[in-house]
């Protein structure tokens, strides 16, 4: 009879453990507009580094320019297009992390370099701006 009672204490932890690890990830919507346009970018594919984290998550933007990640809340992550240039002013060498507790809490548009599309900021979004890259740019790839 004993040989049972850590059965319970398993099946508990089990399910604490499983419920805490739902409760860490928070999904945050990544939307990636046209710099000089302002239009939305679908189909796109956009690169998702979390700092910390080996190699970088990749994505596709849906029909209007959107997709959802699930990340845990106290991470930086850092968003960027494949095929496209995405328009930030960076420091050479740096990466410019951005915390998703901010996303969450107010939402962030990333700043535009390429033209003067803007896009409103919206609670649990990070918006950014990316434009068409020139055939020269394709090449260094």
């Amino acid at each position: 009879m004993n040989s049972l009672r850590p059965i319970p204490l398993l099946v508990t932890f089990a399910i604490f453990s499983t419920g805490c690890s739902t409760l860490l990830a928070q999904s945050v919507q990544v939307r990636v507009l046209d710099g000089r346009s302002g239009a939305r970018v679908p189909n796109e594919k956009v690169s998702v580094l979390v700092k910390g984290e080996k190699g970088a998550r990749d994505y596709t933007t849906d029909s209007e320019g959107n997709f959802s990640l699930q990340v845990d809340p106290s991470a930086l992550i850092w968003v960027a297009t494949e095929w496209r240039v995405t328009c930030r002013h960076t420091a050479h060498g740096t990466i410019p992390f951005v915390p998703v507790a901010t996303i969450m809490q107010q939402g962030l548009t990333d700043e535009n370099t390429c033209g003067q599309a803007k896009s409103e900021t919206v609670k649990g979004k990070l918006v950014i701006f990316a434009r068409k890259s020139s055939f020269f740019e394709n090449l260094k790839r």
